[in-house]
């Protein structure tokens, strides 16, 4: 059983990854690699990667407010502010693909199959969301290739960078 003071360091910790993971994802999202690509104003970005690890190694609902707030500034910050309802609720729904319950990020076939099951659900709901915001199907069917490159390009990065962080044990010695 851990003490109050014990406790308190438990959630600091927590909070202050969940920042610092806002802040990644923000920074990778809204300005790190941003590329304009598609129909609708999107861009390919490695904020995604972030969302993923983030997913992988804090607790769900630290993870869904890390990445809900850094997307929807970074949206805000790139002069998209329309996307910011939509980006508030997809992002933390791609958290859910993860799991955070054991000792490696990689370590359970659940978070290495994760991305892809993220990322199309990611192309889906935005493209829903382009359809909601320009009346026509044709605007979200045209996004799609935009949408999987984006995700193609976060899983690149996602797996070596989980693979490194394993080797480190980073977070596993401070979470």
């Amino acid at each position: 059983m851990q003490t109050k003071k014990g406790f308190r360091v438990k959630k600091t910790t927590l909070l202050i990854y969940s920042a610092i993971f806002t802040a990644l994802i923000f920074l990778c999202t809204a300005y790190i690699l941003h590329i304009p690509i598609g129909m609708s104003g999107g861009y390919v970005h490695m904020g995604d990667a972030l969302l993923y690890l983030a997913a992988c190694v804090l607790p769900t609902p630290y993870a869904m407010l890390a990445c809900a707030v850094g997307a929807g500034l970074a949206d805000f910050a790139s002069g998209f502010p329309m996307w910011i309802p939509f980006t508030m609720v997809i992002k933390p729904c791609m958290v859910l693909f993860f799991t955070g319950k054991q000792n490696a990020i990689l370590s359970k076939t659940r978070n290495r199959i994760a991305p892809f099951f993220a990322g199309l659900f990611c192309v889906a709901a935005y493209g829903a969301a382009t359809w909601l915001l320009y009346g026509t199907s044709k605007a979200a069917l045209a996004d799609i290739p935009a949408g999987l490159i984006k995700c193609a390009a976060n899983m690149a990065v996602f797996y070596p960078l989980a693979a490194f962080l394993d080797k480190t044990n980073l977070f596993r010695r401070h979470l």
